[in-house]
């Protein structure tokens, strides 16, 4: 068993308790993964807002000076030096030039045009265009409102991102209408996008402008070590953002696989082709949930072992009453039928009690039967005995069986050369490797004398076929075994073994002889003589059986010439047979 009783209950018990607190805890922690990813979303939106506002204002600023500018050339106003200056002075403005230029320079004949960001080249695309990320909606680029002075061209604006700097130009009408004017502010782009570089970041972090087309135009990594666009690096996410920006102007998007971790938000620039990219790490913006996940799990913990206290301190009683019973019953199983148990309870405990003490009751009766085989007949065929009531009683019964003597040749003279413990580790070696052939063969074991072992075969089975045919397998088997104890001996310095074996069929009685404290399972008759004078005529190494063996099993053996054999003892003369193959033509053999 496992799982002692008291264990089962703290699993059982425990388990359900285990398994209400993980739902609460996996449902709490999802609800709050949510919870702050929906939180990092509406702060991220928030925060691109703001420096796209404060970005688009500060080309408002340019651009409304710009026109003024260009409405004081249609004026004549005088004021125009003034304003180039005032231009010139205003935070992050460059340079500010106005020159004159013929018409055939001007670059806005036709449809207007404006300049795109790519890095230091102009890459001119129709205004009325759809721009990628407006959500399909037609946005002219010509500036940061519908309302131009007679004669201006909208503005364009050309970013070179490695020398930082943005232009922005517009071409008017001169006083004199023979010529135009060309206007060029260039601002600084630091200048422009100072509340991107400075904004409040997340831990690990980085927050980036770029053009519709993934170019980046400023970064707040100053090391430069960025690539020059987004979803150059070949990362799925940076492409994934690309994608989405030219669906919405602003959204999120979850990393996956080996980007599982990071989080990326983006938010365009109202009437510009620019986006603000903000990237995360998701375990830095779910550190607040991933500190209670914690927390939780050592709570849970702490209440599981509690709970488990409780229960065991509940259920300790009933496992030690049962606990007294499987003590008892290991001592029964030990053979100590003297172990009887309390009856005084009337619950299931001593219910069981007393069932408990009636089965020892049944158990040593039964023991007494066992033990009458138990000495010296092998577990397997003690069983099968038992299962026959006329085995059980003391005395006998007449059958006839098939009987099998081995002995060893020459071994007093061995003996006497030997020392007590080597002609001990002799014998013991010979028998460990023949009792366990015999039991194969489920011969029975009647006695061992000396060098010789008595062996008979199927003693209450009905069938003297199948019981000849195991003593022969089993003596020819015998055989064999005794050559690697003799290559073991040899390895030992030990004498060379051989033994002869006697094979007979004959009347015997079968049963328990002796008394009712003294009793042994065996053979007696008139054909134990004449097996004992079989194998006493066999020669070393080789196996003898007697005529009524080989008439049983003579088209299933190969023998030598039939030979008759005065036996010491016997009247008359026997007919043997030496064994010399057996051919498997039945599986009884």
């Amino acid at each position: 068993m496992i799982f002692s009783l008291q264990k089962r209950f703290l699993v059982l018990l425990l388990l359900p308790v285990i398994l209400v607190l993980l739902i609460l805890g996996v449902a709490s922690f999802l609800y709050a993964r949510s919870f702050l990813l929906d939180q990092w979303n509406l702060t991220t939106r928030l925060s691109l807002e703001k420096t796209a506002h404060q970005i688009r204002m500060r080309l408002d600023e340019k651009r409304e000076m710009m026109e003024l500018i260009a409405l004081a050339e249609k004026t004549g106003d005088p004021a125009q030096a003034f304003l180039i200056q005032e231009l010139r002075n205003q935070r992050g403005v460059l340079a500010a030039n106005l020159v004159t230029v013929s018409l055939d320079q001007v670059p806005f004949e036709g449809k207007e045009t404006t300049a795109v960001a790519t890095g230091g080249n102009n890459a001119l695309k129709p205004r009325a265009e759809s721009l990628p990320g407006s959500g399909g909606r037609s946005e002219e680029l010509h500036g940061l409102h519908d309302v131009f002075p007679s004669g201006m061209k909208p503005i364009s604006m050309d970013v070179d991102s490695e020398k930082g700097y943005l232009r922005l130009a517009t071409v008017f009408p001169s006083r004199d209408k023979t010529s135009s004017k060309k206007l060029t502010v260039t601002v600084s782009l630091d200048y422009l996008v100072q509340h991107l570089l400075h904004m409040s970041l997340w831990q690990g972090g980085f927050a980036c402008l770029v053009a519709a087309n993934g170019t980046y135009l400023a970064h707040t990594d100053r090391s430069q070590n960025w690539p020059k666009r987004l979803g150059q690096t070949g990362l799925s996410l940076e492409k994934e953002v690309l994608k989405e920006m030219r669906r919405h102007d602003f959204g999120t998007v979850f990393g996956q696989g080996l980007q599982a971790d990071i989080i990326m938000g983006y938010f365009r620039i109202p009437t510009t082709p620019w986006y603000l990219v903000l990237s995360s790490k998701k375990n830095v913006v779910l550190a607040p949930v991933l500190r209670f996940r914690y927390s939780y799990l050592s709570a849970v913990v702490v209440s599981v072992l509690f709970i488990g206290i409780l229960i065991r301190m509940n259920t300790r009683p009933v496992a030690k009453s049962i606990g007294e019973i499987a003590d008892a019953a290991e001592k029964v199983e030990q053979g100590d039928y003297t172990v009887k148990l309390s009856e005084a309870r009337s619950d299931e405990i001593g219910r069981l009690r007393r069932r408990f003490n009636r089965m020892v009751a049944g158990l040593k009766q039964k023991d007494v039967i066992e033990q009458t085989f138990g000495r010296y007949v092998d577990q397997k065929i003690a069983k099968q005995l038992m299962s026959r009531p006329e085995a059980l009683h003391l005395g006998g019964e007449e059958h006839v069986v098939t009987i099998l003597m081995a002995d060893l040749r020459g071994f007093t003279p061995i003996a006497k050369r030997l020392r007590p413990e080597q002609v001990i580790r002799l014998l013991n070696r010979f028998f460990s490797r023949m009792i366990p052939i015999i039991e194969k063969y489920k011969g029975i074991i009647v006695d061992f004398h000396g060098d010789s072992v008595l062996v008979f075969f199927d003693g209450i089975e009905p069938d003297v076929t199948l019981g000849a045919g195991n003593a022969v397998k089993c003596a020819t088997e015998m055989q064999h075994g005794l050559d690697s104890v003799s290559e073991q001996n040899l390895k030992d310095g030990l004498p060379v073994l051989s033994m002869g074996i006697g094979v007979h069929t004959g009347e015997v009685i079968v049963g328990n002889i002796g008394s009712e404290t003294r009793a042994k399972y065996g053979i007696v008759g008139s054909a134990v003589n004449e097996t004992d004078r079989i194998q006493s005529f066999a020669q070393g190494g080789k196996t003898m059986i007697s005529e009524r063996t080989y008439r049983l099993l003579s088209d299933r053996l190969v023998v030598g010439p039939k030979c008759e054999a005065c036996l010491k003892g016997l009247e008359g003369t026997l007919d043997l047979y030496e064994v010399r193959q057996i051919l498997q033509t039945d599986s009884s053999v």
